[in-house]
């Protein structure tokens, strides 16, 4: 929810005037106020809210609509944008932000490995200086002086993440502090509608209006595509953008129709191999990439394979990602292997979509991240669906183990993705909790 769509919600019920009380009042007014902030981010370690206050915003609420309960003056429109506005203080007092490791490093470290807690530890100051607001039958201008004095209020709120970081040169990891100031709403654009319908279609019990990822496209149904969306693709381009990989004659953007699934007919592969504990937690945001986990421009993402039902027809990744990813593909060519891959970027939007679609089924639910947490939002993890169809989509350990022993495809990625910075990382191969040897992610800026 962005500030227009709360200011548009909250016209609708003010005009209407369907508050049947001061309690359901501040109850509505704290929960528009609470969706808007978990759609922004700090403008340091970029995650949003993941708890506020919202007992103590609703009381201090509630006081101020008591105070004017049967004033109308100026001096109250004022007073209680003021106290509104105490609330909205309130709200941020020991709010905690999300665990997602910040990408600028805390002072003294390289690199953030993880996230202990990430806590508000001052809710701001309300600006000083009322907008003034004279009482009209529209609440317009009541709400922008809302609006626009906590945008205001929003740049003062400050805190610290304590985080498990990586020291120079070769130090044990060790706690750091990465102080954070400031936090924005971001404009609404026309993807954030897009998951505001999303939700409200969820909430309401219908079928969500995407689909999954398919594993491919056959060419009508990408005609098809082309139709609805009224825009012919440029089949094998990159979304205004092209990496040059020296990977022989190897073409990363071959046709659907020319890529075969196979295993390789050697069976000399060596084992199976798990490097370390890379990948034991979710990787940060990777560099040189603007945008929040699933609100990427694809704009700045390269196009590695066809066959994806959304994003142009295209599976994407970030551009040093899909280097490494041609790289990769040639040399499996060359070893006689080929694949298909099922899933790669994922916005918050198609994320939402595959927890609906998995709804029912909790075993497939396990596999599913969260909406704004998934790799796949920041374009650096591809599914294999050859090794998804190896065990079944299952995420249940035992059964991911005997595919990774009998899979040849895994027992070679296993071996050689990671000389391209490729890895099943260790949190799903563990052969502990939930395993996924479908899923890869590429840590060749952490490692």
């Amino acid at each position: 929810m962005s500030w227009s769509i709360f200011k548009q919600e909250m016209l609708s019920k003010m005009e209407n005037s369907s508050f049947k009380s001061t309690d359901e009042f501040a109850d509505f007014f704290t929960q528009k106020y609470d969706q808007c902030m978990k759609r922004g981010l700090d403008l340091v370690t970029g995650n949003t809210v993941i708890k506020g206050n919202t007992e103590l915003m609703r009381s201090t609420v509630l006081y101020a609509l008591e105070v004017g309960k049967n004033s109308k003056t100026e001096t109250f429109y004022n007073q209680s944008i003021a106290l509104l506005g105490k609330g909205a203080v309130m709200y941020w007092t020991g709010a905690e932000l999300g665990k997602i490791p910040p990408a600028i490093p805390a002072p003294g470290t390289i690199l953030n490995l993880s996230v202990i807690s990430n806590t508000v530890t001052n809710p701001g100051v309300w600006p000083e200086a009322p907008i003034p607001v004279i009482p009209t039958k529209s609440n317009n201008p009541y709400l922008d002086a809302f609006i626009i004095q906590s945008t205001i209020h929003l740049t003062t709120i400050s805190g610290f993440c304590n985080t498990i970081s990586q020291y120079p040169p070769i130090a044990p990891p060790g706690p750091a502090f990465l102080p954070f100031t400031g936090f924005n709403i971001p404009p609404s654009k026309g993807q954030e509608n897009f998951l505001e319908q999303i939700e409200q279609e969820l909430e309401e019990g219908q079928d969500p209006i995407v689909q999954d990822d398919t594993p491919r496209v056959e060419s009508k149904e990408l005609d098809d595509f082309e139709k609805a969306s009224n825009k012919k693709i440029n089949k094998g381009s990159v979304i205004k953008r092209k990496v040059e990989v020296d990977a022989g004659s190897f073409n990363p953007a071959q046709s659907s129709e020319q890529i075969v699934s196979n295993d390789a007919s050697d069976d000399n592969q060596p084992p199976p191999k798990i490097y370390g504990k890379i990948g034991g937690f979710a990787p940060p945001r990777p560099p040189n990439l603007s945008g929040k986990n699933g609100f990427l421009d694809i704009g700045q993402l390269v196009a590695i394979e066809r066959g994806c039902s959304r994003y142009g027809g295209n599976y994407l990744l970030h551009p040093q990602a899909a280097e490494q990813y041609f790289k990769l593909k040639e040399v499996a060519r060359k070893n006689g292997f080929n694949w298909t891959i099922s899933s790669a970027y994922r916005s918050v939007d198609h994320q939402l979509s595959l927890k609906s679609a998995a709804a029912n089924n909790a075993e497939k639910l396990k596999t599913i991240a969260t909406p704004g947490s998934s790799p796949h939002g920041w374009a650096i993890a591809i599914d294999f669906g050859e090794l998804n169809r190896q065990v079944g989509g299952s995420g249940n350990a035992a059964v991911n183990r005997t595919g990774r022993e009998t899979s040849k495809l895994y027992r070679f990625l296993s071996n050689v993705a990671p000389q391209f910075g490729w890895y099943n990382p260790y949190r799903l191969a563990d052969g502990i909790r939930t395993d996924e040897i479908w899923h890869w992610e590429y840590w060749g800026f952490y490692t």
